[in-house]
């Protein structure tokens, strides 16, 4: 395990015990992004997402000295997600003008049972976490072994792919091969640190 994996792994214990600024940017990069579209997906103006998010964290970080972490009781993203539904409940109640967000919000949270809403925030949470691994692991690879993978996930033929960029179809299938092995290494590395 890497220093940067075991960092990670204590960070809720960093920030339960201290107001260490670098630990809260490095809880703040690793999920405002869930946060924002747990917010999105509730229905809430793009316009007001940036302040709930604030509020979202704000209330993280007031109720973290009370919370003990336990994986047998459920995941770290729902207890996220605990927080930013309450956080956005208060905002539209509090907000009345907002009728089209609280229709959208009623829609959703009455057209969904919780095995629905589990999923929903599944499926957010393993776009976040697909989007995290790609973005860093396009800084560690070459720019053409990524384009060959994004050349794949296009469709397009390895034939064309090797003629446009000039390397031979084995060496299409090798960059092709080797991005998707660090992009899945990285999924499984982030879910276990995250999660």
């Amino acid at each position: 395990m890497t220093d940067t994996y075991l960092t990670r792994q204590t960070l809720l214990k960093k920030l339960k015990n201290s107001d260490s600024e670098s630990s809260w940017e490095e809880f703040y990069r690793y999920y405002k992004k869930f946060i924002y579209s747990i917010i999105i997906k509730m229905g809430v103006n793009e316009s007001d997402c940036d302040d709930l998010a604030q509020k979202t964290l704000l209330k993280i970080w007031q109720a973290l000295p009370n919370f003990d972490y336990n994986q047998k009781k459920g995941y770290f993203r729902n207890w996220l997600y605990t927080i930013t539904r309450n956080t956005v409940i208060s905002f539209i109640k509090a907000n009345k003008n907002l009728l089209k967000s609280r229709e959208e919000f009623k829609s959703f949270s009455d057209g969904h049972n919780k095995a629905e809403i589990n999923k929903i925030i599944h499926n957010e949470w393993e776009k976040y976490i697909s989007e995290r691994a790609f973005n860093t692991i396009k800084e560690k690879v070459s720019a053409q072994a990524m384009e060959c993978f994004q050349a794949s996930l296009r469709n397009e033929p390895v034939a064309e792919t090797a003629q446009r960029l000039g390397l031979e179809e084995n060496t299409i299938y090798i960059y092709k091969n080797r991005v998707k092995q660090k992009l899945y290494a990285e999924i499984r590395n982030l879910r276990e640190m995250l999660e």
